[in-house]
């Protein structure tokens, strides 16, 4: 049971990380929230797909929630898949230059 109770800390830990800054105001905390909100909505779509038992109906239905999904799809619809790829290359090759 401690064990549980150190993982879920963990977990609202790693969520809340940057909410309690030295520079608090209404641009931070909201900025903390909508992240908060944005990782709720991936967990909330992951644990309702149908893979675990979830009907179609509801897993589509959730899976509005999630706003990295919704703004996937409406961009989707505009930008072509080969863009999202490249910046997604871009990303990866300037995270590993920031390692070096």
């Amino acid at each position: 049971m401690l064990l549980r109770l150190k993982n879920l800390y963990g977990v609202f830990y790693v969520m809340s990380e940057g909410v309690e800054k030295e520079s608090s105001g209404r641009w931070n905390f909201v900025g903390a929230y909508l992240l908060l909100y944005i990782d709720a909505g991936q967990v909330v779509r992951v644990l309702s797909s149908t893979f675990f038992g979830w009907s179609p109906t509801t897993s589509t239905l959730l899976q509005k929630v999630d706003l990295v999904w919704v703004v996937n799809a409406v961009l989707g619809m505009v930008v072509p898949r080969p863009a999202f790829f490249a910046v997604a290359v871009f990303t990866v090759v300037i995270a590993l230059l920031d390692t070096v």
